[in-house]
């Protein structure tokens, strides 16, 4: 074995290379722990943000199922509407139709008859019997101020024994 001298102590140098790893092992571990404390930290906040993230992603599944109901019931009220307002209109077209006709029997002149009156879905065809052209004129300007009676004009003019037949063409407007 190796004789070890105690006596001799380390030089200035050692000692100051033993200070700097001490203080250099010192601020490494302390910056270790700072820097490992931090990404805790964070991976806490990480993990929080997560369950965060999945409690709204639940609530928006059940908003989205809600929202997807209250669409589907305005889609289907809109169809409801529809179909009402159909049977509505169904059921009010021959109203309409009476109507028309007891306001087309209303504006004849009084020296005029109706000999037919034919209805179809746009167009209206009137045949009455007059004296003379003065009665179908005025029934024209009479029958030309109804809503739903349009472009109205004399089709044709016959002699019948002593009075004139005019047929009356038009078109109906849907109201």
């Amino acid at each position: 074995m190796k004789d070890i001298n105690f006596a001799n102590g380390l030089t200035k140098k050692e000692i100051e290379v033993a200070r700097w790893m001490k203080t250099s092992t010192i601020i490494v571990a302390i910056t270790i722990l700072i820097l490992t404390i931090i990404t805790i930290r964070q991976l806490l906040k990480i993990n929080l943000i997560k369950q965060e993230v999945k409690e709204h992603i639940h609530k928006n599944k059940e908003l989205n199922q809600v929202l997807e109901k209250k669409r589907k019931l305005i889609k289907e009220k809109i169809k409801l509407t529809q179909q009402y307002k159909k049977i509505q209109g169904l059921q009010e077209t021959p109203k309409k139709k009476i109507g028309l006709l007891t306001d087309i029997y209303k504006a004849l002149p009084k020296q005029t008859k109706i000999e037919s009156i034919t209805l179809k879905k746009t167009k209206l065809a009137i045949s009455m019997v007059g004296a003379n052209d003065l009665a179908a004129a005025t029934f024209i300007q009479k029958i030309s101020a109804f809503p739903q009676v349009r472009e109205i004009k004399i089709a044709s003019i016959r002699k019948k024994q002593n009075q004139l037949v005019f047929t009356l063409t038009g078109i109906l407007e849907k109201t």
